[in-house]
This record gives C-alpha cells, sequence and structure tokens, in this order.
C-alpha cells in the first residue's frame, strides 16, 4: 500500500497537459457513451463498471472485475512517476462520474472543499465532470458547458426502469418553493419520525424525501441515487413495485398526496379565553416602538342571527383576522364562486356538494387547486354541483365526446346565433386541424371546460327522475393553485393501448388562465397568469419508451435537460419544441413582486448586521417562506412556533431558534400592514433568547400525559393476551388507530375516537380485501372495554376467529361460542373493574414545577395562567 497523502498532486498534473478534455470532448466518444456501446479495451465489460484514464494523450477505457482488472494493469504498465508525462493514474466512472486516483488511493470528489486537491486540480476535474455529464458537445449546439459551481444540476441514476420517477422528481426539485421549504423549514417538518414505533411501521416518505433536496442542492455531488427514495415509496404503494416502467404522472400524483399527509402544518391556534401576553420592546431604542396588542374580540350579529367575531388591530391601517383566517381563505375563493354559481342557477333544483376541507401543507398552498363540475339533467333541469381539488389537471388532446357550443338553448337545443350543425362542424372541423390549425394547450383547456353531452353509455344518473337519463357537463376552475400541473392524457386505454404524438404548443411565458377560471375575485383575476418552469417528456409508446425531465434553474434562469444521470443546456426554443407531457407552471404577481422587493430592502445582510438586537424581532420562518412564494400568505402567523397560550411548549418545540428568524420591526409593521395578524403576539430577541416565554401550563400539560403514557402502556400490557379462551370472542380493531396509539405511547399525540371505518363500510359489514395486521388487528374483551372507555368510537365488530371474514358470532348456529362470550366477557370486566376508573387516570394531584395543589374547580384545570403564576381564588 502506498504511503498515505493529504493530498494529490496528479489531478494538477494532468490540468497543466495542453487541451487536456479534447477527447472527452469530441462528439463520438459522446456517442459512444449515449449509445452504451462503450466497452473496456482489454475485454468485452460495459458501463457501469468502465473506468477512463484522465490522461490526455491515452484515454484508455479499462475496467475493475473480480476475475481480472484492466484499470491495475493499465496503472502498473504505463504509470510512471518518474516521467512527468506519464500520469495514468486518474480515472473517472463515465456513468457515476466518480473520479479515483489508482496511485493515492482515494476517492476525488471537486464538488467538495477539502485539501486532498489543489485549485487548479478541482477546476480541471469540475470541468471534465460537466463535460462527461452533458450528452452533447461543444460544437452540437447549445451543449455548452455550465457553470461549474452551480448548484442544482444533479443527474439521478436510473434504478431500473425508474426514469419515470427521475423526470418527476427533477421537477419538483426544481420547484422554488418546494426547495425552500425544505432548506429554511427544517424544524417545522413532523417529528412523528423520531417515535420509534411509528419510524417502524409508518413510511415517513418526507425523510427520504429532504435526503433528496438535499443532495440536489447541496453541490457536493454531480450524481445522486434516489435508492433510499424510491424504495419509500415502493413500501406505502404496490404499484412501484418491481422494475417494470411505470407512468410519470401517477407517481407524481402518489408522491404529492403522501408528502401533503405528512407536512401538514403545525397550527397552534390560541385559546379564545386567554390573554395573550405581550411581550415588551424597548421604547428608547426604537422610535415608533409599541408592542402590538392582540386583537380587541367583538361581537356581531351576523344575517342568520347568530354571532360571530371580528378583530380589530391597534393598528387602524393593519387589517387583524382570526386565527383560523388563513385556513379558511384557501377555500375562501372557491367557496365564493361556488355560492354565485348557486345564486345564478335555480339553487331549489341543484344538488350542491363542496370540496372536502383537508388541513393544509407546503403541498396543497403549492400545487392545490379547485374544480367545479356542473352536470345538468336535460329531462329535468336538475343540477348537479360538485368541487373537487386537484394537484394537477389532466385534461384531454383528442376529444371523443361532441363539443356543444354553451350558447345553445336548453328547451329547443338550437344555436341562438347559428346553427347546430355549423358550430359542430367548426369545433370538429378545428379540432382535427382540417383547417391547418395548431393543436395548443389553450386548445386543450377550452375542450377540457366546454360543456359536452353525455349520451348513451356516458348517461348520467338523475336522482330526481330515479333513471339514466342525457345530461350536459362542464368543469370550471373555481381557484387556481400557485403551481399549475398539467397533465395531457396522450395514453389511451381502449380496446387496445396506444399513444397520442400529436404536438401541443404550449406557451413558455404568460399562460393565461383567465377564460377557465370561474371566479369574480379580483386577486384571482389580476393574477391568472402562468410563466413555465418544469416539463417531462415522454419519448417512445406506450408501455414502454423513455421519460426526459426539463427545467428552468431558479439561479441563472437556463433551461436544462435532465435525462437520468446526464445534464445537458437546452435553448428555451428547443424546449418549446418537445412532445410535452406534464407541464409545470408558476403563478406570476408582479405586485407581490414588487412589495418583495420593497420589503426585503429592509432586510439585507448589511442591514441586519448594524441593527441593534432591541430593533429586530422574531417571524415564523415557515410564514416567511410562504410570503415569498405564495400569492396569499394569509395573516402573519407566529402561532407555527407558539403554544395555543402564547408562549412556547418547550417539551414539544425543541428547536424554536431554527423555526424563527429574526426581522427588523420597520419590516414587520410593514408587513402587518399588508397581510395583518392571526393574534399572534410580538415576539421580541432577547425575550424569546432567554427563554421568558416558556409556557409552564405547557409543560404541566406535558407531565399528565407522560404519567398518562405510562399508565396506559402498564394497564393495557397486564390485560392484553395473544391468545382467547375457548367461548371467547376477538374484538377487530383498526390498524392504523392502534398505530397512532403506540405512537402517542412513544411521546406523540393522542389518537383520537378508535375508527374501525378503516375495514368496516358505513353499514358496519366488512369492506373487501383487507389483511389482518394492515388493516385491522384482534384484542381481546378486557382491552377493547378499556380502550373504548378512554378513548371511545367503533363500532364493536367481533368474531370467533382472527378473521374479519369468519361468520357473525351473533348469527352462527354454535351456540356455545355465543352463551359463553357473555359469562366470560362478565368475567373480564369484572377484571377492569379491578383498575382505577379512566377519568381518574390522568390528575396529578401537584404541580411538578411549582408543587402547588391544583384547585378543581379552576377552570383551565392546571392552577396557571400564561404567565405561570397561581390564580387567584
Amino acid at each position: 500500500m502506498h504511503q498515505e497523502t493529504k493530498h494529490c498532486e496528479h489531478a494538477t498534473i494532468l490540468a497543466a497537459r495542453p487541451n487536456p478534455l479534447a477527447k472527452i470532448e469530441s462528439t463520438s466518444f459522446k456517442k459512444n457513451l449515449a449509445s452504451a456501446s462503450l466497452k473496456c479495451d482489454g475485454c468485452e465489460v460495459r458501463v457501469p463498471r468502465l473506468w477512463i484514464c484522465l490522461e490526455p494523450s491515452c484515454r484508455a477505457v479499462v475496467c475493475t472485475t473480480s476475475s481480472s482488472s484492466h484499470m491495475k494493469i493499465h496503472f502498473g504498465s504505463l504509470h510512471k512517476e518518474a516521467v512527468r508525462d506519464a500520469c495514468h493514474c486518474v480515472f473517472m466512472n463515465p456513468r457515476t462520474l466518480t473520479i479515483w486516483c489508482y496511485f493515492c488511493e482515494c476517492e476525488l470528489n471537486p464538488f467538495t472543499e477539502d485539501n486532498l486537491i489543489s485549485p487548479t486540480g478541482r477546476l480541471f476535474l469540475k470541468t471534465a465532470v460537466r463535460c462527461m455529464q452533458g450528452k452533447k458537445s461543444k460544437q452540437d449546439g447549445d451543449g455548452t458547458i455550465q457553470d461549474l459551481d452551480l448548484t442544482g444540476l444533479v443527474g439521478l441514476k436510473n434504478l431500473g426502469n425508474t426514469c419515470y420517477m427521475n423526470a418527476a422528481l427533477q421537477a419538483l426539485a426544481h420547484t422554488p418553493a418546494l426547495t425552500q421549504y425544505f432548506q429554511t423549514c427544517e424544524a417545522f417538518i413532523p417529528e412523528s419520525r423520531r417515535v420509534e414505533y411509528a419510524r417502524q411501521k409508518n413510511i415517513m416518505l418526507v425523510d427520504s424525501f429532504f435526503n433528496f433536496v438535499d443532495s440536489m442542492w447541496s453541490g457536493k455531488s454531480a450524481i445522486f441515487s434516489p435508492a433510499h427514495l424510491v424504495s419509500d415509496v415502493k413500501k406505502f404503494n404496490d404499484m412501484f413495485q418491481g422494475t417494470s416502467q411505470q407512468d410519470a404522472q401517477e407517481f407524481l400524483r402518489c408522491i404529492l398526496d403522501k408528502l401533503h399527509d405528512e407536512l401538514t402544518y403545525p397550527r397552534k391556534y390560541p385559546d379564545p379565553n386567554m390573554t395573550l401576553p405581550t411581550i415588551p420592546i424597548q421604547d428608547e431604542k426604537l422610535n415608533k416602538a409599541k408592542a402590538v396588542q392582540p386583537p380587541q374580540k367583538t361581537s356581531v350579529k351576523s344575517s342568520n342571527g347568530t354571532s360571530k367575531d371580528t378583530s380589530r388591530s391597534s393598528n387602524p391601517k393593519a387589517v387583524t383576522t382570526s386565527s383560523l383566517s388563513y385556513a379558511s381563505s384557501r377555500s375562501s375563493t372557491s367557496s365564493r364562486s361556488l355560492q354565485s354559481s348557486e345564486n345564478s342557477s335555480l339553487v331549489e333544483n341543484a344538488e350542491i356538494t363542496p370540496a372536502r376541507v383537508t388541513n393544509p401543507s407546503i403541498i396543497s398552498d403549492l400545487f392545490e387547486g379547485t374544480l367545479e363540475s356542473r352536470v345538468r339533467c336535460l329531462s329535468c333541469r336538475k343540477e348537479y354541483i360538485k368541487e373537487d381539488k386537484f394537484f394537477d389537471l389532466s385534461i384531454p388532446i383528442d376529444k371523443k365526446n361532441k363539443i356543444i357550443d354553451d350558447t345553445l338553448d336548453d328547451k329547443n337545443g338550437k344555436d341562438k346565433e347559428g346553427g347546430v350543425l355549423g358550430s359542430f362542424v367548426d369545433s370538429i372541423g378545428g379540432w382535427l386541424s382540417i383547417n391547418n390549425r395548431n393543436i395548443k394547450l389553450t386548445d386543450c383547456l377550452a375542450s377540457f371546460c366546454a360543456t359536452e353531452e353525455l349520451t348513451g353509455e356516458d348517461r348520467y344518473r338523475c336522482t330526481q327522475c330515479d333513471a339514466l337519463n342525457d345530461c350536459r357537463k362542464t368543469f370550471k376552475i373555481t381557484r387556481l393553485p400557485e403551481t399549475l400541473c398539467i397533465h395531457l392524457k396522450r395514453f389511451r386505454y381502449d380496446s387496445y393501448s396506444s399513444k397520442i404524438n400529436t404536438y401541443v404548443q404550449f406557451p413558455m411565458d404568460d399562460l393565461d388562465m383567465t377564460p377557465f377560471l370561474k371566479s369574480t375575485d379580483h386577486q384571482e383575476l389580476s393574477n391568472s397568469k402562468y410563466d413555465l418552469y418544469a416539463m417531462v417528456r415522454h419519448r417512445g409508446v406506450v408501455g414502454g419508451g423513455h421519460y426526459i425531465g426539463y427545467a428552468k434553474h431558479a439561479v441563472d434562469g437556463c433551461w436544462y435537460e435532465f435525462d437520468d444521470t446526464y445534464v445537458t443546456r437546452k435553448a428555451p426554443a428547443d424546449v418549446a419544441k418537445m412532445e410535452a407531457y406534464i407541464l409545470f407552471y408558476q403563478r406570476k404577481s408582479p405586485h407581490r413582486d414588487e412589495d418583495r422587493t420593497r420589503i426585503s430592502k429592509y432586510m439585507t445582510k448589511p442591514l441586519m448586521q448594524i441593527y441593534d438586537k432591541d430593533l429586530l424581532v422574531y417571524i415564523s420562518s415557515l410564514w416567511l417562506c410562504r410570503w415569498k412564494y405564495l400569492t396569499s400568505p394569509g395573516p402573519i402567523s407566529n402561532h407555527d412556533f407558539l403554544c395555543p397560550h402564547g408562549g412556547i411548549n418547550v417539551a414539544t418545540t425543541r428547536n424554536v431558534m431554527l423555526m424563527v428568524t429574526p426581522i427588523p420591526r420597520i419590516a414587520w409593521d410593514a408587513l402587518v400592514e399588508m397581510y395583518g395578524t392571526d393574534g399572534s403576539p410580538v415576539v421580541n430577541i432577547s425575550a424569546l433568547e432567554s427563554e421568558k416565554m416558556a409556557c409552564s401550563i405547557c409543560a404541566y400539560e406535558e407531565a399528565e400525559l407522560d404519567e398518562r403514557r405510562r399508565r396506559e402502556e402498564q394497564d393495557v400490557a397486564r390485560l392484553d393476551s395473544t391468545v382467547i379462551s375457548e367461548g371467547q370472542l376477538w374484538y377487530l380493531i383498526g390498524a392504523d388507530w392502534l398505530k397512532e396509539w403506540h405512537a402517542f405511547k412513544a411521546g406523540d399525540k393522542p389518537p383520537g375516537p378508535i375508527r374501525n371505518s378503516q375495514f368496516l363500510k358505513d353499514n358496519g359489514q366488512p369492506r373487501a380485501g383487507m389483511k389482518r395486521g394492515t388493516d385491522y388487528r384482534g384484542i381481546n374483551v378486557v382491552v377493547w372495554n378499556y380502550l373504548q372507555n378512554i378513548y371511545g368510537g367503533g363500532p364493536e365488530f367481533v368474531r370467533a376467529a382472527l378473521d374479519l371474514y369468519a361468520p357473525d358470532p351473533k348469527t352462527s348456529p354454535i351456540s356455545p361460542v355465543r352463551n359463553n362470550a357473555r359469562t366470560i366477557a362478565f368475567s373480564h370486566q369484572h377484571q377492569l373493574n379491578q383498575l382505577p376508573h379512566p377519568s381518574t387516570l390522568y390528575q396529578p394531584q401537584y404541580n411538578i414545577y411549582h408543587q402547588q395543589t391544583v384547585p378543581s374547580s379552576n377552570p383551565y384545570g392546571r392552577g396557571q395562567v400564561p404567565n405561570g403564576k397561581p390564580r387567584k381564588a
């Protein structure tokens, strides 16, 4: 073994060669590498076990195999330390772009800062990697070498027909707001990952996705292997198991749904009965420094006679909203559109289904829009109006159903302005390019939103007519997302599978969605234009082919092609000619951009360094991330890291300093004037750093929860059993709820009522395809009664065997089981009665933090007020 060295000089020697990249940049070499025809000079071994000698006069292609190592032979025969022109010890793998010095026996990574490589050698190796990463040479158009130190230009290793994953992941990795969230808001990622049981049983995709984003933008490598991310996706979705190629759009929807479920915001709304503390700010250090008081609530009567709360800010210019405003504002636009649609139609003859309310997350903030479908029965004129949320719009390229003019008279089917036949022929003729029209993306959107006839096999069942009738159906977008993801339906699965290879012309800038938007909101209409920032392309036929990703870099503004490990700069005109499959558009908001630029001037690094500490306040990093990228970030909220009492729950908020960002008070005042607050107190830097905001109420509640966790774990362990005696019954319980209860024992929040709806229908009958262990588990009657007394819920479901589909013992003719079950259940209930009642299990007698008896009459049940002082009797 050669003597260990802290510095490799061989890269520096190669960098001093005249034209050291000549052969790597050659067109023939690129073609051989791209066609996978490259093989070892001494045998038939091909990539990925090939290595290229970086000596410019050599460029030998060698291999490293278990049987023989032509790299070793090449090094031993040609490398001579005494000869300056014989440096044959540095090799590069053309697939993984790994660089290895055989003489120094070490890997040379030019993207990491260390003393192993000299600056000259580092520059040479970086250039060689970027040159090898591109598919074209300098002479082949826009294949120029990109910025060597530009982060985000990372190729993804193909793990076996995973190009559909790589293309979709590149689009997500180049979504600016999403990457900013993972880079600056790591402390807000749910901490259920630290719960041992939940980590073992519930696959947390956010872990591997966070590592993926970090690797893409850390600048430490030119190629990344998403093996852990792919493995986690396969674990929670059977569709992607195996090595067969799947659909990129289905993968994208799957991963967005999973991330949305895991990344819901930690909203901690303030207790309306509590007086939130005001953290003082030193007045003598600030000209306009006044603590922002919490909103004063006044009760007013609404039009229906009920009372509601309104808030007034101490700042007359600031519009302060309630703590629920941000969550409710997400659906306010669509709600207004739905109400307007009700007023414009026969409300008394309409069946309206609003969109399902879900908890917000960074995924829903960016990708979620709302779509209204309106179906009208042509017999009774009843309308069915339904709103659905979407992460992507799947629109057709071909239109098999007849497109009709929306101006048709409902009664006689005649066009108010012309003949039906003429309108129909014009529509179909233009659609089939009979009039030499190019198919545009706006044509596809117009077709998607056009009124269409539902006849024949597509007839709709009208509940009022109780029959399948001819209907008319229309789609309209009621709320636009910040990131508009459009999926062009190129694959058809009818009697045979086929692909539509028609080129669809799409705009690179200023896609106007106003014609397809059903909204009267001025802000929504004024921010309805989008710019393209990413695209997924499919090349080939249905069931095979290849997926390639394209993305616009957020730093240099250039377009790049991501073909697995290859990264090549592309001209925008070339991207516009591609056969798009999925398009990613980012919402434009010129007025918001001006506001961000104006306020950001107060937060530049030079100014932040000269501000006095008392002139700075803390703001939630999560809200600041939304403000930078969302058109409507909602009111300012510090309750992302504050507890409902206005303090800090030190037990659950361990990384509070990672959840906040310091900004000058003048910037805070400007933001409050524009967006208002949800009643969050101003958080002074000195108060937070000195831990004066630690909440004793939350500390006491955590102590109670710890005692409850310990007691429930001990009781269930004592009552549980793995088998039951003859005549006993198994009580089936939802596996998901049981996982949440185990996670609660390990430190998570309480699980809520028992949910057996996971394996039971609404009528109490078993769902089809349920698996024991995955969807349900069995417990004995004592454990069931114990948990049911504490949490409630259900419904109760029993079987004599641990099988969901076993005969019902209540209707089974086997009488001994039915008769003995009641007696045994009674004896087990007697055993359960020996335990303390659940209502008395979690009432400690002392406040362990202040050693004071807790008065039972205290409405807070804690003997404390927000400032931690004893409440007066």
